[in-house]
This record gives structure tokens, C-alpha cells and sequence, in this order.
């Protein structure tokens, strides 16, 4: 029995920041998460204080803490009970981490979300649309092959000219149509995978920071069709003409190849070539990488925005603006603003989505030429692409001011967005009185915050953030530290932490911040927005 209590003694440590015992392996406090590994200085309980309890004696404790309903992230291997630990522990640290309930005002900025999905579902609808026309347009094939020139793909690379290399061959037709719509086709069903949480945009019911990845193309395609129009717009209020290609004068068959085959290749030299590939040079040189595998550089994704980064985010978009300008494709001079500022869309998705987003992204636009070309007489289709139109140039004004103001404030580090959904969080779970963080309306956030819960809680009946109580040690008993100290444990009353701080531990996902996962195949795969990651 001695050689039993020894052992447990000897396996025990005290947490540097609230003095309680904790397994000598611990890396966080379960009862103040505090990070042991990074404050090296913490006493020990070693085999030197054995002798600080008394012989029979039983050192409890008994925590205090919240109530929680709704858990959200549960581990079977999170059992610290093995330790002979007694008492109601810290719901993040043996993986019973509550979802808060947070009472949330229905305000103008779910107005404009719901506004935003809409329009991104309108966009969506327009994909299927361009996607089935440009299986309809098969038929065109043996046209096509019977062209009499090879096609030609332009690649402007400095210095100038462009640089002419030959194309597809009359044959390559029968192959690289089709594959190209099964790209397409590709491409659009994945967005769907990881866009789960767009029926909860559209719906009033998402409280996330982050959006579905349908939600971001969309909101960038509409932004990009706004943009092009008030160009075209402010032009004509000045009395000018814009120049552009003549597209009556290429064969519809013709047409309708390049405005589906630009996409593929297009992303293909602009992105991979000239963003992945010197962004793989880059980390193989100076050791900067974060351990991900070659192809996923040229896949794109999840790359960090780094200088690098952005230096050949902005080379991509300037050669690919200056490209529809210097290909003789008929584009005035003033095409080049515009599909600079498309080039940079497409390589910002390429980073943060991946190339699939990209080639989707511009598929769109060019797919939406496939519908309004010569090609295409259906009276009926031209006036619903017409009305699409017109919902994307409303919808994108929004999205052009709000990417205006997320762009500024990259560039500048000036915050010129209102508060963020999880800054109302924050604010609740410090108990602000303000009426909009606080009070109790129809409605309620279901996203985790990134708060932990074990500093606050929602009280139901009264909506307000309440503290957990002080933890006080059972009376008549002394921790070994205090009895070898000589001083009691009331010295170190109030130490417990009160204010909110980040997690130190547990899932948290980089894309839509949620705290449930599932691991398949060695990632951890985000249950609300399908994001995955290494850890």
C-alpha cells in the first residue's frame, strides 16, 4: 500500500500557474490548460516531498466547474482516470469540449451573407448550365478537326514578343475536347465536396468566419463581372469605345474550343509554371518549406501568403494581363487592367484552394461566352444567362467593395472591416454589456468558438456570461507544496485564470475554424467545411 501511494506521489506534478496536481506527463493543465512545456521553470513533486503528507492521509480535489450541454468533440483516448484522479476535470483536456450556445442578434451582416449565397448559387446554377452546353457542343468535334491551321496557344513570357507554339493538331481534337469537359466536370463536382456548408450560408443558419469554397468562387466570379462591366460602363459615360475581338468572325465551332480549352491551359502555365514550380525552387533552396510533398506545390492549396508567394502572385497576374493585350487577339490596351486583376483572382485561388479552383474560376467566365455566342440561338437560355448577369452585377458590387476593403487592409495592416463573427464571442465570453453580444434572440450560433470554455459560460435564463467558480481547496488539508513552503493555500488564491485565452490544445480547422474533425488516410478532414490538413 506504501509502495502503491509512493508511486502515485512520486507520477504527480504541480502546475506552475494554478498549483494543483497533475500527471507528471502532462503537457497542459486539466483544470487551467496552462502550457507546462513552455514554462520550464515549474516545480516538480518529486520523491523529495514524500514526506510533505502525512502518513494515511488523502490529498482530494474537488473542482468546480461549468455545466455544459452539446458536446462537440468527444476521444476515447482523452482518460486520465488511470491517474487516480478524483474530481470533475476540464471538459477540453479529457476531450469533452462543449459547444457553446451563444445567444446572437439576427443583423445586416446575415443580410449580406445571404445576399452573397444567392448570388452563388445563381453562379452555380450558371455552371451546370455551361457544363451541359459544353457536353451539347460535341457534335462540333469532326468540325473542328477539319480546321485547316493548328490551333495556336499563346504563352507571353519576357522578353517581348509573345512566343507562338504550336497547338493541337486536327487529331488532338477528338481528345482534348472531352478531356477537357471531364476536367470541368471534375472540378465543379469536387467544389461541391468541400462546399457542404452552403446550405447553411443560403439558409440564415452559418455563423462561421470563414465561407464554403462555393461561396469564395462565386464571390470573386461576381466581384470580376462587376468590375469588367463598370469598366465598360465608365467608358462609354466618357464617350469612349472599348476595343475588343471580333467573335463573329471565328467559326462557332472555333470559338467555342478556345473559350473551353484556354481555362485548362491557361492555369496550367500561368499558375503552376510560374507560381507552384519557383515556389518549390524557393522552399528546396532556403529549407522554408512546411513539410508538404513536391506535387502539392504545383496542385496549389493551402499555401501560406507569404512574401515569395505574393511576389509571383503578382509576376503571374501581370504577364497574364499583359498576355490578352500582346496576343494580337483584338483586346485594346485597356484589357490589360482587367485581366491583371483576373490573373490575380485566379493565382490567389490557386494558393489558397488550389488549381482545380482556379481552372473552375476561369471555366466560368469563359463558359459564360459559350452561352451568349453565335453559336447558341436559344432565345430562351440568352434571356436567363441575361438575368443571371444582371443579379451577378448587383451581388458583385458587394463583393467588389468587400474584397476592396479585405485588399487594403492586407496591404496596409489597417482593420477596415467591422467586427468579425468571432470577435462577438470574445466579447460575450468577457461579459461585455453590449446588448448585441448579450441579449437572447431568436437564433443561436452553432459554430464553436475559439474561446476556451473552461474561463466562461453562458447562463440560459439570464444571457450573460458567467465566470466558473474560484477553486477552493477542501479545508483542513494542505497541498504538499503549501505544507513545505509553510504557507497555506490561500496565498495563491485567485491565480486561477479568468480571462479568456486561446486554445493550447485540440483540433482547430485553419479554413472555417471547427472543432470536429475525422482522420482517414492519415488527415484530419473538417466536418463542417471538408478541409484537410496534416495536423
Amino acid at each position: 500500500m506504501a509502495e502503491e501511494q509512493k508511486s502515485s506521489k512520486s507520477s504527480r506534478k504541480e502546475c506552475y500557474n494554478c498549483w494543483r496536481l497533475i500527471p507528471e506527463d502532462s503537457k497542459f493543465c486539466p483544470f487551467c490548460g496552462f502550457d507546462q512545456i513552455e514554462k520550464a521553470g515549474f516545480k516538480l513533486i518529486s520523491e523529495q516531498k514524500e514526506g510533505s503528507v502525512t502518513q494515511g492521509q488523502t490529498y482530494s480535489q474537488t473542482v468546480t466547474t461549468p455545466q455544459y450541454t452539446n458536446t462537440a468533440y468527444s476521444s476515447a483516448s482523452h482518460n486520465y482516470t488511470q491517474y487516480g484522479m478524483a474530481g470533475s476535470m476540464s471538459p477540453a483536456y479529457t476531450g469533452n469540449y462543449p459547444r457553446q450556445t451563444v445567444p446572437r442578434r439576427f443583423g445586416w451582416v446575415d443580410i449580406a451573407r445571404f445576399i452573397g449565397a444567392f448570388g452563388a448559387f445563381i453562379y452555380l446554377i450558371a455552371l451546370v448550365i455551361e457544363i451541359a452546353a459544353v457536353y451539347l457542343y460535341t457534335e462540333y468535334i469532326p468540325l473542328m478537326a477539319s480546321f485547316p491551321q493548328p490551333f495556336p496557344f499563346y504563352f507571353v513570357i519576357p522578353p517581348f514578343p509573345t512566343v507562338l507554339i504550336n497547338g493541337v493538331y486536327s487529331t488532338g481534337y477528338y481528345v482534348a475536347y472531352p478531356l477537357i469537359a471531364v476536367i470541368a466536370t471534375l472540378c465543379f463536382v469536387y467544389m461541391l465536396t468541400v462546399s457542404r456548408n452552403f446550405k447553411r450560408e443560403i439558409s440564415f443558419s452559418y455563423r462561421g468566419k470563414a465561407g464554403s469554397t462555393l461561396f469564395l468562387i462565386g464571390g470573386l466570379f461576381m466581384a470580376y463581372i462587376f468590375l469588367s462591366y463598370a469598366i465598360v460602363l465608365i467608358a462609354a459615360a466618357f464617350g469612349q469605345s472599348l476595343p475588343a475581338p471580333d467573335f463573329g468572325a471565328i467559326p462557332n465551332y472555333m470559338l467555342i474550343f478556345e473559350l473551353i480549352f484556354a481555362p485548362v491551359w491557361e492555369e496550367t502555365i500561368y499558375r503552376m509554371m510560374i507560381i507552384g514550380i519557383p515556389i518549390l525552387i524557393y522552399a528546396a533552396l532556403t529549407h522554408s518549406g512546411d513539410g508538404r510533398k513536391w506535387w502539392k506545390y504545383l496542385l496549389g492549396g493551402n499555401m501560406k501568403i507569404t512574401k515569395p508567394v505574393i511576389v509571383m502572385m503578382l509576376i503571374s497576374a501581370s504577364i497574364f494581363g499583359v498576355a490578352h493585350w500582346a496576343a494580337d487577339s483584338g483586346w485594346g490596351l485597356w484589357k490589360i487592367f482587367p485581366a491583371a486583376v483576373a490573373g490575380l483572382i485566379l493565382a490567389y485561388l490557386f494558393v489558397r484552394k488550389g488549381l482545380w479552383a482556379s481552372i473552375l474560376f476561369h471555366f466560368s467566365v469563359d463558359a459564360a461566352g459559350i452561352i451568349t455566342s453565335p453559336a447558341n440561338n436559344n432565345a430562351l437560355l440568352n434571356s436567363t444567362m441575361d438575368g443571371f448577369l444582371f443579379i451577378w452585377i448587383v451581388v458583385g458590387a458587394i463583393f467588389f467593395v468587400y474584397w476592396l476593403m479585405v485588399l487594403y487592409g492586407f496591404v496596409t495592416g489597417i482593420k477596415t472591416l467591422p467586427p468579425s463573427v468571432t470577435s462577438r464571442y470574445a466579447a460575450a465570453a468577457t461579459g461585455s454589456s453590449n446588448s448585441e453580444n448579450t441579449q437572447s434572440t431568436a437564433g443561436t450560433d452553432e459554430k464553436p468558438p475559439t474561446l476556451s470554455p473552461s474561463y466562461a459560460h453562458f447562463d440560459a435564463g439570464t444571457g450573460t456570461a458567467v465566470a466558473p467558480q474560484t477553486y477552493q481547496h477542501p479545508s483542513g488539508i494542505q497541498s504538499p507544496q503549501a505544507q513545505q513552503e509553510g504557507h497555506n493555500l490561500t496565498q495563491y488564491s485567485g491565480r486561477i485564470p479568468t480571462t479568456p485565452s486561446e486554445l493550447a490544445f485540440g483540433y482547430v480547422c485553419s479554413n472555417c475554424g471547427g472543432l470536429e474533425a475525422k482522420y482517414e488516410n492519415g488527415k484530419f478532414i473538417c466536418v463542417y467545411c471538408g478541409h484537410e490538413s496534416d495536423k
